[in-house]
């Protein structure tokens, strides 16, 4: 066929989208896929917009923000980054195929493009900070506004990092630290908080937050009951976040996600009336925060590098 007969069979109408509705799947995720058998899990469109506007608020994004975007399209903290940029009217930054494990490309990138907020495990990080360039961290200070991290079990070490960065500039400014926690299945994360890594950080527990706008969270005794603040229970999570199910598996979707009997009203009218039990363990403090204390006995899941693997 000549150039003109292929520009000819093109068709240049534009396509007739369909319409969406907030509780039709968005998009699928795959995880914990080391058995041989990854589970795709259904997430909501109104599940990624309550997410959004609970992020944009808790981060206090604004509209000149530069967002890294260094993490593969198969993990949620993608979507942290290009949604946050693209709904707040920001840029975002991408990282060119196969540099994203570059800690010095990743470095010199965020001095260079004037990078102000970054979403990256605490992996990440640590990689970033050990093995990446340390002057092109310094001078990013000046600019680097934000740093969330999630994925995996933030600790003091990761805290350490921005307090070391912080005593080697003399401006003063050095990037906000955000821990977000939750699993894939309610939306990219459901508690969040920002982490102070000025003076004696290191004798005080590492909390998760407080559920974000939209969410339930619940700490549940074996036979799904809240128990009492100090105690500890399973972390079950509910509100409009919550995914639909695995994809072509009832057994385990059955088993995983439940009918939330605690409901409020307000949330029952919404239809958010589905909770997930998240298998992770935690209890309340007394300031109403999460503390995230690992897995149920006899689970088999780890985290290894911000990728959920089944053992």
């Amino acid at each position: 066929m000549t150039q003109e007969g292929a520009d000819a069979a093109v068709d240049a109408s534009p396509s007739e989208l369909g319409e969406v509705y907030a509780k039709d799947s968005a998009m699928i995720l795959y995880t914990s896929g080391s058995t041989g058998t990854p589970k795709g899990i259904l997430l909501l469109h109104e599940g990624l917009r309550n997410w959004v506007e609970a992020a944009l608020h808790l981060f206090d994004i604004g509209i000149d923000q530069i967002v890294l975007q260094q993490t593969s399209c198969s993990f949620d903290m993608c979507f942290v980054q290009v949604f946050l940029a693209l709904c707040s009217g920001g840029l975002l930054c991408l990282v060119p195929s196969g540099s994203s494990a570059n800690a010095t490309f990743i470095t010199e990138a965020i001095a260079a493009e004037g990078i102000t907020f970054t979403g990256a495990t605490p992996t990440e990080y640590s990689n970033w900070y050990r093995y990446g360039d340390h002057k092109a961290l310094l001078r990013s200070t000046s600019h680097w506004r934000t740093a969330m991290t999630g994925g995996e079990a933030t600790t003091h070490a990761t805290l350490e990092i921005f307090a070391s960065l912080a005593k080697q500039v003399d401006h003063g400014n050095t990037p906000r630290l955000f821990n977000v926690y939750g699993p894939t299945e309610t939306t990219v994360g459901a508690t969040g908080t920002e982490l102070s890594y000025l003076g004696d950080f290191k004798s005080a527990n590492i909390s998760a937050g407080k559920p974000l706008a939209g969410y339930l969270v619940y700490v549940m005794d074996t036979h799904l009951q809240p128990v009492p603040v100090g105690i500890q229970g399973e972390i079950v999570i509910g509100g409009a976040g919550v995914a639909r199910g695995y994809l072509n598996d009832q057994d385990l979707s059955s088993e995983r996600f439940i009918s939330n009997a605690l409901v409020p009203e307000k949330y029952h009218a919404r239809g958010w009336t589905t909770m997930h039990r998240t298998g992770d363990l935690g209890r309340w403090c007394e300031d109403g925060t999460l503390l995230m204390e690992g897995r149920k006995s006899g689970d088999t899941q780890i985290k290894l590098r911000g990728l959920r693997i089944s053992t």
